[in-house]
């Protein structure tokens, strides 16, 4: 079993402690700008010093909402200790890999899946538990079905593109544990890798105004062709294609399409997101483009906005929206005191 407060100290080291020379030089006070992001004074830092603390605070709710997911679901919440105890280290650590993936002025700089580099990170901290490596370096590869993979995969897969040689040895070591692992084991894992998606996607969606406040796509009212088209086909845009602001909301709704278990598409009906992704987008582009472009940009957002509430909508599960009761409530908040080192109080 894996020290979850170990986890903690490791995630708070890698993106601020290691910093405060370097990327966060000169930032006062930075316990309060994480607990109160995107603040007036957010203002006076640079790109890279706003995704790092963005990055740290995401991981952590990343984490909450994957409790969340955790107590929806029967058989995830009656795992043995030491399975859901790596679950909620795998989603602490999932972008680990990302305080390193961008330059000052927010160009990427990481040529491979921050999830790689998140494992070797890990690894590098003496954690070699699937349950959470998987997970970690699995997160941003939606849909792909681990259980195909071969040790000699990683060499030939395009999703393991220009990932290190040294990294290439680690996943392959962890394909190789993960085969000789039962059944019972594998689907553990599994599990895992689809809890850490749909807490990732959920929370960012959830957090949708931080997201959009870090993009650096020109606001124009305008949606790409190619985005549109992904949506209307139901699957992701690249991120490549996305050329425009309205285009990162696109690709935001198009996220909405997949997802693991019923909570995921209880949450973001319940909190209304698509729509308030779109009027978010059409204040933020109506500040600088005329009337008409606006009410264009209106009806095509809301003929996409259809497509997927539809398809929210057709997966609901009824007893998922409001499945929260006080006894899940005090587990959650005991849950997130006991892997952060919080009073219950203060949970």
């Amino acid at each position: 079993m894996i020290n979850n407060i170990r986890m903690i100290n490791l995630l708070r080291h890698v993106y601020i402690e290691s910093r405060l020379k370097s990327d966060l030089k000169g930032i006062s006070d930075i316990d309060s700008k994480i607990e109160h992001p995107f603040s007036s004074d957010w203002n006076n830092l640079n790109y890279k010093q706003q995704w790092i603390l963005h990055k740290y605070l995401h991981s952590i709710h990343v984490f909450e909402t994957g409790v969340d997911i955790i107590l929806s679901e029967k058989k995830l919440k009656s795992q043995p200790a030491k399975v859901k105890n790596d679950w909620y280290a795998a989603l602490l650590m999932h972008d680990i890999g990302r305080a390193d993936e961008i330059n000052t002025d927010g160009k990427k700089i990481l040529g491979y899946s921050h999830g790689a580099l998140g494992i070797e990170i890990l690894n590098h901290n003496g954690i070699k538990s699937p349950y959470i490596l998987f997970p970690v370096l699995m997160h941003d590869k939606i849909n792909f079905d681990i259980s195909s993979l071969k040790p000699e995969d990683v060499t030939t897969d395009p999703r393991f593109s220009n990932v290190p040689v040294k990294i290439q040895k680690i996943i392959k070591n962890l394909i190789k544990q993960y085969r000789r692992m039962d059944p019972k084991e594998q689907e553990n894992v599994r599990s895992g890798c689809k809890i850490v998606v749909d807490a990732d996607q959920l929370a960012n969606l959830k957090e949708y105004d931080k997201m959009f406040k870090l993009s650096q796509l020109p606001k124009h009212p305008v949606i790409s062709k190619k985005v549109e088209q992904a949506l209307k086909e139901k699957h992701y845009a690249s991120h490549h294609d996305l050329k425009t602001y309205p285009d990162e909301a696109i690709s935001y709704l198009s996220w909405m399409l997949y997802s693991n278990y019923p909570i995921f598409q209880a949450e973001l009906i319940k909190r209304d997101i698509p729509n308030k992704i779109r009027q978010f987008i059409l204040k933020e582009i109506s500040k600088n483009s005329s009337k008409k472009d606006v009410e264009a940009l209106d009806k095509k957002l809301r003929e996409l906005q259809n497509i997927v509430e539809e398809s929210l909508h057709a997966q609901i599960v009824p007893d998922k929206m409001n499945s929260k009761t006080k006894q899940t409530e005090e587990q959650k908040r005991r849950i997130i005191a006991r892997v952060l080192r919080l009073n219950p109080s203060q949970a």
